[in-house]
C-alpha cells in the first residue's frame, strides 16, 4: 500500500485538507467540483479523520475558518447551479431560512419565463413552498383553501337545520 493511503488527513492540518479537495478538483465555469461520489441530493463528501464530511462545509472551515461543529448551514449563492460546487466565493453562512429564501430565488430565477401548469406566472410574489420542497402556484393554494372553507362551513349549516 502507497504511504498517501496510510496517512490520515485531520482536521488540525488545513493544508493536508485543501490538497485533498483539490486532488479531485475540476473546474466548470467559475465553480470548482469535485469527481467524486455524491449523496442522493448532490452534495460531495470527503473523508477526513474518521467522519465524513460535506466539501462546500470543508471549504469554508479552510478559506474562512467555519465551525465544522456549527449548526449554521453553508449555503450556496442562487447563481451557483452545482450542489457539489466547493468555491468559497459561491458559499455563504446562514440558516434555513436563508435557505428557503435561496431556493425561492434560484427556482424564479431558472424559471422566470414560465408559469405554473394553471397558467399564473411563475415568480418570487407567486411561489409558495409547501413542506419545504414543493413549489406551488400561491393564488391557487389561497383559492382552494377559500373554497375548502366555504365548502365546510355550508355542509356545517346545512347539517345544523
Amino acid at each position: 500500500m502507497s504511504d498517501w493511503r496510510k496517512q490520515k488527513t485531520t482536521l488540525d492540518d488545513k493544508d493536508s485538507i485543501l490538497n485533498l479537495l483539490n486532488k479531485h478538483k475540476f473546474i466548470s465555469g467559475e465553480c470548482w467540483r469535485v469527481n467524486i461520489d455524491t449523496d442522493r441530493h448532490g452534495y460531495a463528501r470527503l473523508r477526513v479523520g474518521d467522519k465524513l464530511y460535506y466539501v462546500h462545509r470543508l471549504s469554508l472551515y479552510v478559506f474562512k475558518n467555519f465551525d465544522l461543529n456549527s449548526d449554521l448551514l453553508v449555503l450556496h449563492k442562487p447563481e451557483c447551479k452545482y450542489t457539489d460546487c466547493w468555491n468559497p466565493d459561491h458559499l455563504h453562512i446562514g440558516d434555513q431560512g436563508d435557505n428557503m429564501t435561496d431556493l425561492i430565488i434560484k427556482n424564479s430565477q431558472k424559471l422566470e419565463e414560465t408559469t405554473f401548469r394553471c397558467g399564473h406566472p411563475k415568480n418570487v410574489a407567486n411561489t409558495k413552498i409547501a413542506w419545504g420542497r414543493y413549489i406551488q402556484c400561491r393564488l391557487c393554494h389561497n383559492e382552494r383553501n377559500r373554497s375548502l372553507y366555504w365548502r365546510i362551513k355550508k355542509e356545517s349549516k346545512i347539517n345544523a337545520t
